[in-house]
């Protein structure tokens, strides 16, 4: 599987925006044009009232969630590496959405998070209410 692609039916993923309006540098136009580069498979939700991010407990960006089932099976970050791609040794999530393909338990279900925080419509240093 390449990139967390793949061509079989079993597997999808999504890109979800939680981030406010009032940060351009989070904007979709900004956002779709790096995930055009990267080459992110699946959809883009824009998640303006940020249902989803807090249905999910979200709170840093990547925050990477694999269902088998309707289960959880992996919640955590994407690798061990998110400032320097070529230095990752560890790619929890294409390892987890991999098992979960293929009918294996995920042997790293969960991983510490790295990224920036997600910025809440109500966080008073974001200009929240």
């Amino acid at each position: 599987m390449s990139r967390g692609r793949t061509r079989d039916a079993r597997a999808a993923c999504s890109s979800v925006r939680p981030t406010p309006k009032r940060f351009p540098e989070d904007g979709p136009d900004v956002i779709a044009a790096a995930a055009k580069d990267k080459r992110f498979p699946g959809p883009y939700l824009q998640d303006a009232d940020q249902r989803v991010a807090n249905d999910f407990s979200a709170y840093r960006t990547p925050h990477a969630f694999v269902f088998r089932g309707g289960k959880l099976v992996y919640n955590g970050t994407v690798d061990d590496n998110a400032e320097e791609p070529s230095a990752v040794t560890k790619t929890y999530l294409r390892d987890a959405l991999e098992a979960a393909v293929n009918g294996r338990s995920v042997t790293v279900p969960t991983t510490e998070l790295q990224g920036c925080g997600i910025k809440r419509k109500t966080d008073k240093a974001a200009g929240g209410r």
